[in-house]
């Protein structure tokens, strides 16, 4: 086995050989207050630092079931339909749960560049480098990415990179105003008050950008079928399902009933019906 996994898996035992035996002694119950609130923090310190585990995990799942053929994805030789299911049953959590790994994945995991094969920065490192340390776990790294993915495109990297850094200085409590550590909630709000400060001009510029990315794109026929790849405007894409789905309907493969008569007898699905 590797090292990292002989590693948690003797952490995971001396943890269930602890919470066991703290349970058959009841020994909680009988915590002061004190000991009572240093139990929680340590065990939230915990969660925390597996979630950090888990989050790039997720990730390395995410990358082995992005290729092209279904044969070569990791979720497809696990038997699973997606990365989300995969996680869900290696984890036992529920699908909201999972969606969180995903989505924090998304916004600390470090690509590799296909060209060097050298690791890229994060899209918010300092978030990275927070959950690592245990000091924000997957809700606070998912209520800082919701506001601010955008803020690369539309405020520039560097104004993108400043708030990352000082939301990740709030989430260790060594913030400007030398608060104490950021819960999850106040991450969100002050994410949202850091995209409203850099992104002034409302949801204009973001709409332009927008309609620079839409488009389709076909790509090259190859054994007998065409890929194709883009991006659609949320209306668009609507219409399109709706299209989809009127093709696809099993109904309409069975007999239609149409209301106007021929020679007496109703229409169905081309045969007369009495």
């Amino acid at each position: 086995m590797h090292p990292l996994t002989d590693t948690l898996q003797a952490l995971e035992t001396a943890l269930g050989e602890t919470v066991a035996a703290a349970f058959a002694a009841d020994t909680v119950s009988g915590l002061g207050d004190e000991d009572l609130l240093t139990v929680i923090v340590a065990a939230g310190r915990m969660i925390r630092r597996a979630e950090a585990v888990l989050v790039e995990c997720t990730a390395q799942v995410q990358d082995r079931s992005a290729a092209a053929s279904l044969d070569g994805r990791l979720t497809t030789r696990m038997g699973c339909r997606s990365v989300s299911e995969l996680v869900q049953r290696a984890t036992l959590a529920s699908k909201q749960t999972v969606t969180g790994y995903e989505r924090a994945a998304r916004g600390v995991h470090q690509q590799v560049a296909v060209s060097s094969g050298q690791k890229l920065p994060a899209p918010f490192p300092g978030m990275r480098a927070a959950l690592i340390d245990g000091a924000v776990g997957v809700d606070g790294v998912v209520a800082v990415l919701a506001p601010l993915s955008h803020l690369a495109m539309t405020a520039g990297r560097a104004a993108h990179l400043a708030a990352d850094e000082e939301l990740a200085a709030c989430a260790r409590g060594v913030g400007v105003d030398a608060a104490p550590p950021a819960t999850a909630e106040e991450l969100r709000a002050f994410a949202q008050v850091w995209a409203v400060f850099l992104d002034q001009d409302g949801t204009e510029p973001r709409d332009a950008a927008v309609m620079r990315t839409r488009g389709v794109t076909l790509g090259i026929a190859r054994d007998g079928v065409i890929p194709f790849r883009g991006n659609l405007l949320p209306e668009v894409a609507a219409q399109l399902q709706r299209i989809f789905d009127a093709l696809l309907n099993p109904k309409l493969d069975g007999p239609r009933l149409h209301p106007h008569r021929h020679h007496g007898r109703r229409r169905c699905g081309g045969a007369g019906v009495a």
